[in-house]
């Protein structure tokens, strides 16, 4: 593999795909990577820890195909140390060789063939204009939990009502909740639990984007915004009986209404002929 490109743009790419590369603990090295892959005069990086993956196309000028994986944060620090300017990019058997005009850096490789690809959603993809969803995903995202023992908390929920698209987010002691009233993108009484650090990472994306092209699919969901790609999994859940009870506790009055479709969506708990209460059941795994 060899091409030719701005340091700028091979910076931008390695720093936004490099985000979604493994960096805890108990992560397989290959994770720690990314792997560029060269077709004519088109670049793709693409990282992911198998939960978030992003990928990237980048226009360079090309002169052989070829694949490869190198560490994120690696490449990244030797990009962002060279000079503004032309970069050549040459792979080999021994490793990847990046230089511009006063600097030369070898680097190890990794088996492209250990790299696990994200294969693209075949479902529809909805088009939507990113200036109301970009607000209303800020306002919601600051709610959900950050603990991972929790997972459901972590997420945000999205589910088609009649009147359009609601988001919501709860870390079980704050509660978010976002009406889009017209906005179509899942299908009647469909709702998905997406991890907000997927939805935190598409926010960062949206600034400058008019559109975004989304898809759902049973198990992932995608954002396409231009020339990137977030692609995550899904957060499963069931319901938890335990939180039903606080509900109702918390209810005034005698009776309590309780909405619910099944035992993977969300339920309301109400108190006849007081809207102003409103308590949501949000699905969790139970193991």
């Amino acid at each position: 593999m060899k091409f030719r490109c701005e340091r700028d743009a091979l910076l931008e790419a390695l720093t936004v795909t490099g985000r979604a590369a493994g960096t805890r603990g108990g992560f397989q090295l290959i994770l720690s990577g990314v792997h560029m892959a060269l077709r004519g005069d088109e670049l793709t990086f693409t990282a992911t820890d198998r939960e978030l993956s992003i990928s990237m196309t980048l226009a360079v000028a090309g002169s052989i195909d070829g694949e490869t994986v190198v560490t994120a944060r690696l490449a990244s620090d030797v990009v962002r140390s060279l000079d503004a300017g032309a970069v050549n990019v040459a792979v080999d058997e021994e490793g990847i060789q990046i230089d511009s005009a006063r600097s030369k850096f070898s680097l190890q490789t990794m088996r492209t063939g250990d790299f696990p690809l994200t294969a693209e959603l075949n479902s529809d993809p909805v088009v939507l204009e990113t200036e109301t969803l970009l607000l209303a995903l800020k306002q919601v995202v600051k709610a959900a939990s950050s603990d991972e023992s929790r997972p459901v908390l972590t997420g945000v929920l999205l589910s088609a009502e009649e009147e359009g698209l609601r988001l919501v987010t709860t870390d079980s002691y704050r509660l978010a909740l976002c009406d889009l009233p017209g906005l179509e993108v899942l299908g009647s009484a469909q709702s998905v639990l997406v991890p907000s650090r997927t939805l935190q990472e598409v926010i960062r994306l949206l600034e400058g984007i008019e559109k975004i092209s989304v898809r759902f699919s049973d198990q992932e969901a995608s954002f396409n915004l231009g020339a990137v790609t977030v692609t995550t999994r899904l957060i499963e859940g069931d319901f938890n009986p335990e939180y039903l009870l606080d509900g109702a506790e918390a209810a005034q009055g005698e009776e309590i209404v309780l909405n619910t479709v099944d035992a993977l969506k969300p339920a309301v708990i109400r108190t006849p002929g007081a809207e102003e209460f409103l308590y949501l059941l949000m699905p969790v795994r139970i193991n």
